[in-house]
């Protein structure tokens, strides 16, 4: 999978989730081995760095043109993939 993210060669803002305690992030560097540049760590629970994944998601889509006022198919779409592990809280 991670092959297929660096041929793409889109810009992926990469958000690794349940980094609940804001000072403690050793979990966090093992996300580094990917290459897909800085991780956002966030907790979806109680909201931490959410803020900053969300500034960096406007600003990708401030520089796509997302104007929707015709509704003609311009072959422009924002493609979003979750991942993770089996029965990990993704939904």
């Amino acid at each position: 999978m991670t092959r297929r993210l660096h041929a793409s060669c889109a810009r992926l803002p990469l958000a690794v989730n349940k980094l609940d305690t804001p000072n403690k992030l050793d979990e966090l560097w093992e996300f580094y081995q990917l290459g897909l540049g800085d991780p956002f760590p966030i907790s979806a629970t109680h909201g931490h760095g959410t803020g900053d994944l969300l500034d960096e998601v406007v600003d990708h889509l401030r520089k796509v043109d997302c104007s929707f006022e015709d509704e003609e198919d311009d072959g422009h779409t924002i493609n979003v993939a979750i991942i993770g592990r089996p029965n990990a809280g993704k939904s």
